[in-house]
């Protein structure tokens, strides 16, 4: 895999340009850069620690990453986080295989004190943050943000002060406990990419997309400002990856909104948003992982492409994720490989568990 992303700095980057990168990646502080060092040394590629501190800098070097989130919030208020991750890394194993993300892909608890912080779904080597929820707290999302993102702009940014996103979001889901203050954290600090960041939180209406500018939130006067959930206006937020207040750059948006207006917010629950979020047009071929998420009960399962999610029977959600983490683990994988007495029915209304 790395051997891979050396091919593709190779074929984009000078020396020169790798060189003033890595000055970059070294600013993160001694932290990160030790913690790197403790990956390389334990995969023993210690001579490959500057393709690590550029490797956790894939988004700010232009990676071709596409994505979607979807915050939805039912009667009572409860939010839904639902994010599909759609980007494709294909690279050679030593035995001549071909893999992508969806083979390395994993779930990670962070625990500090005896007790768990976040859960995140993340990668190998990449020690920042895309995709996680703080327990009892807020969930993160970062996506692109296309036709802005541009390496070279990024660069000048960041010997100008801009951060970095990962870092940023693993230094905040470690200390941050609850969604407001996240939420202004990020929306205050100067990132050397534009991009979009889609959080929910554990109370009620607690959701917001954030279309981050390379200089600041809303730095440009034609960003789209701060979009929430309210109780009397949005019960729904969809963010792929172009501006909310421009013309979508492809069918993703309008054919989802379309979809989306024929529903109610009384349909709003965990397995909605799983349709929402696990079929067309959200879901696509290069979909590598699908994470549905809900912070105000610690629900939390993602499913790598071409894995279908365990859906919850009616009033199921609580009993289960008030469940030791290890039960949980076992009734999903009893219910998507044991002899079920439910199936998966995909109608014209979605997606749904029914009897066998």
């Amino acid at each position: 895999m790395i051997q891979q992303f050396r091919g593709t700095l190779e074929s984009k980057f000078s020396p020169e340009e790798q060189a003033e990168w890595l000055q970059v990646g070294a600013a993160h502080g001694t932290e990160f850069l030790a913690e790197l060092r403790g990956v390389a040394q334990a995969v023993n590629m210690t001579n490959d620690m500057n393709l690590f501190v550029l490797f956790n800098m894939l988004y700010e070097l232009e990676s071709p990453t596409m994505c979607s989130g979807f915050l939805a919030a039912d009667s009572n208020g409860k939010v839904v986080h639902g994010r599909n991750m759609d980007y494709q890394f294909l690279f050679t194993m030593p035995d001549g295989s071909t893999k992508d993300w969806p083979d390395v892909t994993y779930e990670g608890i962070f625990w500090k004190g005896g007790k768990k912080l976040f859960t995140n779904i993340n990668w190998p080597l990449w020690i920042g943050i895309h995709t996680a929820m703080r327990y009892n707290g807020w969930t993160f999302e970062q996506n692109t943000r296309l036709l802005k993102n541009d390496h070279h702009l990024n660069l000048q940014s960041a010997k100008n002060g801009g951060r970095k996103f990962g870092w940023i979001a693993r230094k905040a889901l470690e200390t941050i406990p609850d969604f407001h203050t996240a939420l202004s954290l990020f929306n205050g600090t100067k990132f050397m990419a534009p991009q979009y960041f889609i959080m929910a939180g554990a109370g009620d209406y607690e959701g917001a997309i954030i279309s981050m500018d390379r200089n600041g939130a809303e730095s440009e006067a034609d960003t789209p400002a701060v979009r929430s959930l309210s109780r009397e206006g949005n019960w729904f937020l969809l963010q792929t990856n172009d501006d909310a207040n421009k013309m979508a750059l492809d069918p993703r948006r309008p054919l989802a909104m379309e979809r989306l207006h024929q529903r109610s917010q009384d349909d709003v629950s965990v397995n909605f948003v799983w349709d929402v979020v696990h079929s067309f047009p959200l879901y696509n071929p290069v979909t590598a992982f699908t994470w549905v998420a809900v912070p105000s009960t610690n629900y939390s399962q993602g499913v790598v492409h071409g894995q279908d999610p365990v859906l919850e029977e009616a009033n199921s959600v609580l009993q289960l994720t008030d469940s030791p983490d290890e039960m949980q683990l076992v009734q999903r994988f009893l219910q998507r490989h044991g002899s079920r007495r439910f199936k998966h029915v995909l109608t014209k209304e979605g997606l749904s568990l029914q009897a066998k």
